[in-house]
């Protein structure tokens, strides 16, 4: 069949059979219904980016679902509010929108106006506008370890007072860099509740330990006894019995240890939250600023606060991460022992992590 004219774009139709008579006299026992819709102008089927966590030189690819006409200037309908970027044609359906380093944690929305034509000259008449966000930390290597695995912060935040929030330091506790996990993608995703305050996590100071599953590092020193502290020794007891040369050769003879110690230096935080397993409890400087922080905490996720409490341990802690923050660094620390090795329930300690920054 042969329309007369053309049908009106955009609208849905459809074509009915109804009757025939087949050579052999069967018949058509019901309708054969085939719908269809006349195709419109040019529109957009996707774009290559997320709606968040964009990096901020990211290029996008817009995709359109047909040909795109050569006789048109494609800048003239794609635009970026919030920054700038260069638009090109990348083929017949796909548009690249290159972002020109919008920054760091900058709204942006990618817009194709109306009039957009096709191959056949078919216009859009309809806009198209897609919001994103561009990523809200940078990284940096604070150093590597043993094995030359690179130790890596991340930083949120631009201005303010800097709390530092760190996770396997034993590599045996993963479920403390699973935590430092879900603590980015939760700073990453409400970068508005920050404010002027600077965040920083490292979640694995001891990546050797967590690839081979260890509590110590390559060189089997246990990093959280190797800081130089007043009770450094380098023999020590441990969860598991003596281990000879366990606090390392000297104080800060491992690079993890170094490592951390040239980032806290550096920042000066105004308060270390450094989580282990196993214990649910939760311990801060007698006396000092973070006992009341891990009083905070510990009420807040039904952790026993041990802060002051001798004998918490079966196991001497000498050389001990938190110590040199506090005594050495000037540097109010609390530990934050979680409840198992492996499992971490972040959902439980979201809002006490929050409440460590006021």
């Amino acid at each position: 069949a042969k329309l007369d004219e053309d049908l009106p774009r955009e609208t849905k139709y459809t074509i009915a059979l109804t009757s025939v008579d087949a050579v052999d006299s069967s018949t058509l026992v019901d309708s054969y219904d085939v719908p269809f819709t006349v195709s419109g102008g040019p529109k957009v089927t996707g774009i290559s980016i997320p709606s968040v966590k964009v990096d901020p030189s990211a290029q996008a690819i817009i995709s359109f679902d047909q040909p795109l006409s050569d006789k048109q200037d494609i800048t003239k309908f794609v635009s970026v509010k919030g920054g700038s970027a260069a638009v090109s044609k990348l083929s017949a359906t796909q548009v690249a929108v290159q972002l020109n380093g919008l920054g760091r944690c900058v709204p942006f929305t990618v817009s194709v106006g109306g009039g957009l034509l096709s191959k056949w000259d078919i216009e859009n008449t309809d806009g198209w506008s897609y919001k994103s966000r561009t990523i809200c930390y940078t990284t940096s290597v604070i150093g590597y370890s043993t094995q030359g695995r690179a130790i890596v912060a991340y930083h949120f935040g631009n201005s303010g007072p800097v709390t530092l929030y760190t996770g396997a330091i034993h590599g045996n506790e993963v479920s403390s860099k699973y935590m430092m996990d879900s603590w980015i993608a939760e700073l990453e995703a409400n970068p508005s509740k920050i404010g002027n305050r600077r965040i920083i996590v490292v979640p694995s100071i001891n990546p050797d330990g967590v690839a081979a599953g260890s509590r110590n590092n390559a060189n089997n020193v246990n990093i959280s006894r190797n800081f130089p502290t007043s009770n450094w020794v380098k023999d020590i007891n441990d969860t598991n019995g003596p281990v000879k040369g366990g606090g390392g050769s000297k104080p800060g003879s491992e690079p993890e240890t170094r490592a951390i110690m040239n980032l806290a230096s550096a920042y000066g935080p105004r308060l270390l939250v450094s989580y282990h397993a196993v214990g649910s409890l939760v311990i801060g400087d007698p006396g000092g600023y973070s006992a009341g922080k891990a009083s905070q905490y510990a009420g807040m996720v039904g952790y026993r606060n041990a802060t002051g409490q001798g004998g918490t341990f079966d196991y001497d802690i000498t050389g001990s991460f938190e110590d040199w923050t506090y005594a050495n660094a000037g540097i109010p620390s609390m530990i934050v022992e979680l409840g198992s090795y492996s499992y971490h329930n972040f959902a439980h300690h979201r809002a006490a992590m929050w409440a460590m920054l006021d």
